[in-house]
């Protein structure tokens, strides 16, 4: 069962900051491609980890207050967090190449 769920600013303190599991936000636009390219490689990691990781999406263009709070400059960015604390993020260039998608580093981030 995987834990994803989309967040916006009226739910963002309850399942991010207060989750009792560890949180991966991943950052994404709508008319992002490398986020449509991440976007099954990304559930797919989440449906792995089952309820031990919590994947929240985030669109950045609709939630610019949370985007700046974790200095989003481009897409796909995912940021791993634990009791509300950051503990490491990946960057666009680190996760998707073209259509390539380094998927030994989004379960990286998940698995950590």
């Amino acid at each position: 069962m995987t834990m994803e769920i989309k967040v916006s600013s009226k739910n963002y303190k309850r399942e991010v900051l207060e989750s009792d599991v560890p949180v991966v936000l991943e950052f994404y636009t709508t008319d992002s491609r490398a986020c449509r390219v991440l976007d099954p490689v990304i559930s797919e990691v989440a449906s792995d980890m089952g309820k031990k990781v919590k994947l929240c999406k985030i669109d950045a263009d609709a939630e610019p207050d949370i985007a700046e709070e974790y200095n989003v400059s481009e897409v796909p960015m995912l940021v791993r967090l634990d009791n509300g604390d950051l503990v490491t993020w990946l960057e666009s260039g680190d996760i998707v190449n073209g259509s390539s998608v380094n998927e030994e580093e989004v379960r990286g981030i998940f698995e950590m």
